[in-house]
């Protein structure tokens, strides 16, 4: 399991995944504040039904991504965040508790639980704001007392 490459793959994956959920999130709600702006209603809602697909099928891939890679780092890194004590569990089961909420906000929004993309994007930005905020002080605490 400690195959460096590997850890790499993994980590880059994790990354990668994340910026494709929450790029995909902007990317969704400005495409749409423009064809709204630009074309008639017919034509902005069938663009945006088409966009909105599109985008989807990413983030799907994306939350398949983090889930693989975040479990693989999770279960490599278990012994930093044990060294870290009780303030390393809190944070990654927070995080991990938010980026289900993320997940979440985005099946329910893709079920017409939530009717509006716009609550629905500024909700997940919110949370990724926060994950990436958790992963950042975790990644520290990582570092300076698990090494």
């Amino acid at each position: 399991m400690n195959n460096p490459v590997l850890i790499i793959v993994m980590r880059y994956i994790h990354v990668l995944s994340f910026i494709t959920l929450v790029g995909g999130l902007l990317y969704n709600m400005i495409g749409q504040r423009v064809a709204r702006k630009i074309l008639d209603s017919e034509k902005a809602e069938a663009f945006i039904d088409g966009f909105r697909s599109r985008i989807l099928t990413f983030q799907w891939f994306a939350m398949l991504g983090l889930v693989v890679s975040g479990l693989f780092t999770w279960v490599i890194t278990n012994e930093k965040y044990k060294a870290i004590g009780a303030l390393g569990n809190a944070l990654i089961g927070t995080k991990v508790m938010l980026a289900m909420g993320i997940f979440c906000v985005i099946w329910m929004r893709y079920s017409k639980l939530i009717k509006s993309d716009k609550t629905a994007m500024m909700i997940n930005i919110h949370l990724a704001a926060i994950v990436i905020l958790l992963g950042s002080i975790l990644r520290y605490y990582r570092l300076s007392l698990g090494s």
